[in-house]
């Protein structure tokens, strides 16, 4: 990761209330050998379907070939530690980084702005899976994330939230137990997307909202 990396944390279900409580009932913070770094909320963003974000950036840049792990302090019997699941070796594995001796300053671009290509509408025995999805091409020195924001034409609610790409694919909406965007109270929406990088730096969305109509 970059020296001055930013972090991007979801809470699922009961595992919102952490997210919302970070930085004051649950403390968060990268820990090497030496030191702690204070994780700063810098944006609390709550989905319309079980589903909470947090925009963490540490208080300083952080020292080159250090390693790093996230600490999230209180959690009691919400979780017994902070992990992820590592497909290789099938196991849960405490989240650690290194710091590279790089400090990225550079936005996102769109090399193909993205377009809307179809929706999906699937039953599944806990509710549905619903989408409206948009295909788009975007280039930078890091990952990033496409800062996605939903207005209902209907009620004039706007909600945002940042979403991972898969195959040059945005997948808007959510899934049988939970997502960022629910389409229950309207027919037709619209929608902008920016990029948004590992570092922070934006590209935002210029032109025209995209149109969409509810995945039926």
């Amino acid at each position: 990761m970059s020296s001055n990396s930013i972090f991007v944390i979801d809470g699922y279900a009961t595992s919102q209330k952490i997210i919302i409580g970070l930085g004051t009932t649950y403390k968060v913070y990268l820990k090497s050998a030496d030191e702690k770094i204070k994780l700063n909320v810098q944006e609390l963003l709550v989905g319309q379907y079980n589903l909470t974000q947090a925009v963490l950036k540490p208080e300083k840049i952080l020292a080159v070939g250090k390693e790093y792990e996230l600490v999230i302090e209180n959690l009691g019997d919400l979780e017994s530690q902070v992990t992820r699941y590592n497909d290789s070796t099938k196991q849960k594995e405490k989240i650690k980084w290194t710091a590279s001796n790089f400090i990225d300053t550079v936005s996102p671009n769109w090399t193909s702005k993205p377009e809307f290509t179809s929706s999906s509408y699937d039953m599944y025995g806990c509710g549905p899976a619903t989408f409206a999805n948009f295909t788009f091409a975007a280039t930078d020195n890091s990952e990033f994330l496409i800062k996605t924001t939903v207005k209902n034409k209907s009620t004039g609610k706007e909600t945002t939230f940042y979403l991972q790409a898969v195959d040059q694919l945005i997948s808007v909406g959510h899934g049988m137990c939970a997502g960022a965007f629910d389409f229950q109270d309207g027919d037709k929406f619209e929608v902008a997307f920016s990029l948004f990088d590992a570092s922070g730096n934006i590209t935002h969305w210029t032109g025209d909202k995209l149109e969409f109509k509810r995945p039926t």
